[in-house]
């Protein structure tokens, strides 16, 4: 299987659904406190409109080092990181979540902008749950 293909059996319908305005929201949470890091800010408020309507608490940070200090201070369910951030990136954030016993099992999606950038985090030891390009959200 070719990642391209790994990654589109991510997508499958059980695990999104399409929402309104053309943006995916998540079927699958098992809490309702999700933190959202993204250094673009008008793509952060449309996720963050969406699923604020849907009844989720949604944290936006504007970085990697503001999502680890949040991620140490606070308790999230869902964690949904830019790839592409200055500084500490998304696949950095990913592997702090993922080597602390207090987030080790929290769900993570991973906002990725460039198709080509998405294939070195698939054949990562560190995993994110879900891989979303930002152009599904009309971006």
């Amino acid at each position: 299987m070719s990642a391209r293909q790994r990654w589109r059996a991510r997508r499958t319908p059980s695990r999104l659904a399409r929402g309104a305005h053309n943006v995916f929201v998540l079927t699958e949470i098992d809490g309702k406190r999700i933190i959202l890091a993204d250094d673009e800010r008008h793509i952060a408020r449309l996720i963050h409109t969406n699923l604020t309507r849907r009844g989720y608490e949604v944290t936006m940070v504007a970085g990697g080092r503001e999502a680890i200090a949040e991620l140490e201070a606070n308790d999230f369910d869902f964690a949904i990181l830019d790839l592409m951030m200055p500084y500490v990136d998304g696949y950095q954030v990913l592997t702090w979540i993922r080597s602390n016993e207090r987030t080790v099992g929290m769900k993570v999606a991973m906002l990725v902008g460039d198709p080509e950038a998405w294939l070195s985090v698939t054949e990562a030891e560190h995993r994110a749950d879900f891989y979303w390009k930002k152009s599904d959200f009309g971006v």
